[in-house]
């Protein structure tokens, strides 16, 4: 419709994250293979980005993986996840706990919590549950949900949906993402480290941030280490401070408003040329 009552107007869509690829990862990470209703999704996916005049991700690494696809370099531009949060962070005295942020409709939270709570927690042992709570904050935390994972576990906290997170992520000691898949960025990673609130997190969970491990971030990819980066976190103060500086400072600089300027003005140039597509598929202006 936009190109037949519109044919001099640019259409930019916005992946959001790729679909085809967080659902390749939750099949094969279940020892499970690509159905054919699979590909069909996949190939109208990949469609509508080359039927685009362009294309946005939210980082380099979908922006290249978009482009490889349609061999077509340039057509897609990464545009940050950007956040406005600015408050003052609070220092490690007045926080407490673990957090685990998520919306449990979209199933790679649900996934983490379970890996959470089944495989890494029982290395913590019950007692460092009992000094170091987690909560559990995000839309449609079901009772069902709940009463399957206090089965296993103590020491948690459900709260469910709020209607503000910072809040929660300024009390916190410790963020926890725990992500076995998924794809895009992970928000809930940008604004705990933009709050000063050190996170761990898996590769999955990083992924595209080009965070450094260590430096801005724990990052640990198999049940035991992950625990051992927990305790890391709330036993060593110097670490604590360290991640939560350059966390926040790094976040602030790659995910403020400022970040997306140069995408955005990009996009704002982009003109459609006298055909519904030009030779390489796109049309650059400015």
């Amino acid at each position: 419709m936009l190109r037949e009552h519109a044919p001099e107007t640019p259409v930019v869509v916005d992946s959001i994250d790729l679909h085809f690829l967080r659902n390749s990862r939750r099949r094969f990470v279940n020892g499970n293979v690509l159905s054919s209703e699979d590909g069909v999704e996949a190939i109208r996916e990949l469609n509508v980005y080359a039927e685009a005049d362009r294309v946005l991700a939210v980082s380099r690494k979908e922006a290249t993986l978009i482009d490889d696809f349609l061999a077509r370099p340039g057509h897609t531009l990464a545009l940050p996840l950007i956040e406005y949060l600015h408050p003052p962070p609070k220092v490690l005295k007045e926080r407490r706990g673990l957090l685990f942020i998520g919306n449990f409709r979209h199933h790679p939270n649900l996934e983490g919590l379970r890996w959470l709570c089944r495989e890494v927690f029982p290395r913590l042992g019950p007692s460092f549950l009992a000094e170091h709570p987690l909560t559990v904050v995000g839309n449609d935390l079901t009772s069902q949900m709940v009463r399957e994972f206090e089965r296993e576990v103590r020491g948690v906290q459900w709260v469910g949906w709020v209607p503000e997170i910072e809040p929660y992520l300024l009390r916190a000691q410790v963020a926890v993402v725990p992500l076995l898949t998924g794809a895009g960025t992970k928000r809930k990673l940008i604004q705990s480290l933009m709050l000063g609130t050190p996170s761990v997190t898996t590769s999955i969970g990083a992924e595209g941030l080009d965070l450094v491990p260590e430096r801005h971030v724990l990052v640990a990819d198999n049940a035991s280490d992950f625990a051992v980066a927990i305790v890391r976190l709330v036993s060593d103060a110097t670490l604590w401070s360290h991640l939560a500086a350059e966390g926040a400072a790094y976040t602030r600089a790659k995910h403020g408003p400022e970040a997306a300027r140069v995408a955005v003005d990009q996009l704002l140039e982009l003109r459609r040329g006298d055909s519904p597509r030009s030779k390489d598929g796109l049309t650059r202006g400015g």
